[in-house]
């Protein structure tokens, strides 16, 4: 089984994009696993008090928790881009993920930045040590495809590297 690395923000339009593109793309690929990589679009310094990113620490815990991963990502895409649910409130994004996550846990662990230090590991990962310049980015047995800044990846783009890093 080959693992695919998907690196994204949920505040990014064309990571959402890319996202839907590549579940429709796993259906004719079983044999890839997908490991989640959430990293920050553009990432602040660790002082900044608008460093943190709600939807990044939630899938850290939603990992933790052992809840359905590609449901919560769908959720907090739609949360970000379509809903524009306020991404530092949060009271109002536990809310939006109630169902998926009990919210008062959720907003504890949010407010004591419990998966802080996470969040930023996951930018160093992505951005220092796999090299990603634009995101959506993917990684799959040393190959690598990112994202053309402000376009992108095309859902034909992500079908051709699914097939070829194999």
């Amino acid at each position: 089984m080959s693992k695919l690395e998907f690196f994204y923000d949920y505040d990014c339009p064309f990571c959402m994009r890319g996202y839907h593109a590549l579940l429709e793309n796993l259906a004719q690929h079983p044999d890839i696993e997908v490991i989640w990589r959430p990293c920050d679009i553009n990432p602040l310094p660790e002082a900044n008090p608008y460093s943190y990113n709600l939807g990044i620490q939630g899938y850290y815990f939603a990992e933790e928790k052992g809840i359905d991963l590609f449901a919560y990502n769908t959720r907090v895409f739609q949360a970000a881009n379509v809903d524009r649910v306020d991404r530092y409130d949060h009271a109002k994004f536990a809310e939006y993920v109630k169902d998926l996550l009990d919210p008062e846990e959720l907003t504890e662990a949010l407010r004591s930045g419990k998966y802080k230090e996470k969040q930023f590991t996951g930018n160093d990962y992505a951005y220092e040590q796999n090299g990603v310049w634009y995101i959506p980015a993917l990684r799959m047995n040393g190959k690598k495809l990112d994202a053309t800044g402000g376009l992108g990846i095309s859902e034909k783009e992500l079908a051709k590297f699914l097939k070829k890093a194999k």
